[in-house]
């Protein structure tokens, strides 16, 4: 075994320069922090996350790490199970000042179960229960819910359609509990190929979101081929008792499209992010997408880190900040014509998605068929603009938006022309839908001189 991986607690300014670097686990050991959006921020001014620890001896043990801000160690609770691997992936603080952590239980042939652990607010384990069947069934995220019980995402082979091909394709699946961990109902959701779970919360009106991927086959493939497998991004949103409120999904299916992480925004909107790579595209870009609480999306950009044609650029979590914009994180991997090692990656953009250094110049970086298709014009103007299709739309759905993500103008079919001029001078966002469902984007500029 080599020297290991350990723990990295990472803490920047607002400008974005390192304050410090603090690392934790020792020689011989692997430390995996859990998932994404896990860090619990307490009122002590220390913060709490789940993770995993594995060695040559301990296939697997769940950690609760607490820290300060300065990212010194409280203590870290190590707790081993009754099978060959236990893993932690996320962690949120009950009700009691406890926490509730989630992961899975796995031995060596594949098997595994969803678990729950709950412990007190020093980390001392209070119960456990776990859930699942015969095949793979694993958590990735959990949350408290309004009745003080608990909502639980994750994949499974053992229940839904995934399991008609013998299992090889795991559903998302959701399972909500009392607040002793008690299954009230689970769902699950997808098709008969590999669709998963990355994340989900409680919304403040007590229904559920989380966001996935589906997969798709390209039928002109032999069925598991691997080279005909397409990803699409998707947000869910179900009720109490797990009936679906929507499903929508974004951009266009690609060999890399996940999202990762998501989260409500203080008006209600959903902020989301992970990975795209689309047909057009060989390299892996990051992406944030921003929809309204139905899912109907504000706008969706694609960032990179590295430009080589196979280098990747992912994002794995985004959240607000007290500007009105976002800070996601990732990580970059350069693949030659690109140099270098692995690296973190840290992107800071404003409320639209653009990224702060050229907002103006390059605010639409969106995921869109090119623009040549459509011309909109005079573009600045006072107000009035003519819309000129150059390609072969026969139908579509026509929206504007303000520089905050407000919807000024929507339409369901793409008018001729389209006035603006009783509204302030500045830069809008135009979209048009067609009805393949493919996607242009575009500024305009209104100005009264």
């Amino acid at each position: 075994m080599g020297p290991g991986l350990k723990t990295v607690f990472v803490r920047l300014d607002p400008t974005g320069n390192i304050l410090f670097i603090k690392l934790h686990g020792v020689c011989l050991h692997n430390y995996s922090p859990g998932g994404y959006s896990g860090l619990n921020l307490q009122d002590d001014s220390s913060c709490v996350f789940a993770g995993t620890l594995n060695d040559s001896i301990n296939p697997g043990d769940v950690l609760l790490y607490k820290l300060t801000l300065n990212g010194d160690s409280i203590w870290i609770k190590q707790f081993s199970g009754d099978t060959l691997f236990q893993s932690g992936w996320e962690c949120k603080q009950t009700r009691d000042k406890g926490f509730i952590i989630t992961g899975s239980t796995h031995t060596y042939d594949s098997q595994g179960d969803v678990l729950l652990m709950k412990v007190d607010l020093n980390g001392n384990l209070q119960w456990e229960k776990h859930f699942g069947e015969v095949s793979k069934d694993l958590a990735v995220s959990i949350d408290t819910a309004i009745d003080g019980g608990y909502i639980i995402f994750g994949s499974t082979a053992s229940f839904g359609t995934g399991t008609n091909t013998n299992n090889l394709f795991p559903n998302c699946y959701v399972i909500k509990t009392d607040r002793l961990g008690v299954e009230q109902w689970s769902r699950t959701f997808g098709d008969v190929y590999d669709d998963e779970i990355w994340n989900g919360f409680t919304c403040r009106d007590g229904s559920f979101v989380f966001a996935v991927f589906y997969t798709y086959y390209d039928p002109y493939y032999p069925t598991l081929c691997c080279t005909d497998e397409y990803n699409k991004l998707c947000i869910v949103k179900i009720d109490t008792a797990g009936n679906t409120i929507f499903e929508k999904q974004y951009g266009r299916q690609g060999s890399l499209n996940w999202l990762y992480s998501i989260k409500e925004l203080p008006n209600g909107d959903l902020i989301s992010t992970g990975w795209y790579r689309d047909t057009l595209v060989v390299h892996v870009r990051g992406v944030i997408l921003r929809t309204n609480s139905m899912g109907d999306s504000l706008w969706m950009h694609t960032y990179e880190h590295l430009h080589g044609p196979y280098s990747g650029s992912y994002l794995y979590d985004v959240a607000p900040t007290n500007d009105g914009g976002f800070i996601a994180t990732g990580f970059s991997l350069p693949l030659s014509p690109d140099t270098g090692q692995q690296a973190v990656w840290i992107l800071k953009v404003d409320s639209n998605g653009c990224e702060i250094s050229n907002c103006i110049l390059n605010s639409i970086n969106d995921i869109s068929y090119g623009n040549e298709a459509i011309r909109i014009y005079p573009n600045p103007s006072i107000g009035f603009y003519k819309i000129e299709i150059k390609s072969l739309i026969s139908s579509g759905r026509f929206e504007v938006y303000s520089s905050t993500g407000e919807c000024i103008l929507l339409s369901n079919k793409i008018p001729v022309s389209f006035n603006i001029g009783r509204f302030s001078d500045g830069i809008y966002f135009y979209k048009i839908t067609d009805d393949k469902f493919r996607e242009y984007r575009g500024k305009i500029i209104k100005c009264s001189n």
